[in-house]
């Protein structure tokens, strides 16, 4: 398994077990696209048909969430009223697309950063702290809705929204 994948999955795991965790997860739908040059289009329209299709898809990278949007809105579907979509990371870009997407961001340049100065204080056989907390930040868009538990149907916010938390 390359460094990629091993990140990949646990991120995935990661979300899965808070999913589980927070009381949801009977329902989580998991699909792998191996390469960005993978196309999309089979693994929407296998969204699109299923019985019970999910009501969000979390994406690990912004440019196969992008791939994704694209293909989500060319099968007719609408986002976040069809599907909500929430992406790992970006650069910007996710926010200048028809439908802004919401982005989990992570402290990545922080995350190098400590990386280093840990391995630092390793060579000189100073002690390092066995886990580190980093703030990370859900900024959230137009392209997740909220699931109604009382049967109302509240829509989507108008505006963008930062919310920061605890990466450990």
């Amino acid at each position: 398994m390359s460094r990629t994948d091993l990140e990949q999955e646990q991120r995935v795991s990661g979300f899965m077990e808070t999913v589980k965790q927070l009381g949801g997860g009977g329902r989580i739908w998991r699909q792998e696209l191996r390469s960005m040059e993978d196309t999309v289009s089979g693994w929407v329209a296998e969204l699109a048909n299923r019985k019970e299709a999910p009501t969000a898809v979390f994406v690990t990278n912004s440019f196969i969430c992008q791939k994704i949007y694209a293909g989500l809105v060319q099968a007719g579907m609408s986002v976040p009223e069809d599907v909500s979509l929430l992406s790992f990371e970006e650069n910007g870009e996710l926010e200048h697309l028809p439908v802004p997407i919401s982005v989990l961001l992570q402290p990545t340049r922080d995350m190098g950063m400590l990386a280093v100065d840990m391995l630092a204080k390793l060579l000189r056989n100073i002690e390092i702290k066995n886990r580190e907390t980093m703030n990370c930040s859900l900024i959230i868009r137009k392209s997740v809705r909220s699931i109604p538990t009382d049967g109302n149907n509240p829509g989507r916010g108008n505006h963008e929204k930062t919310k920061t938390f605890h990466l450990d």
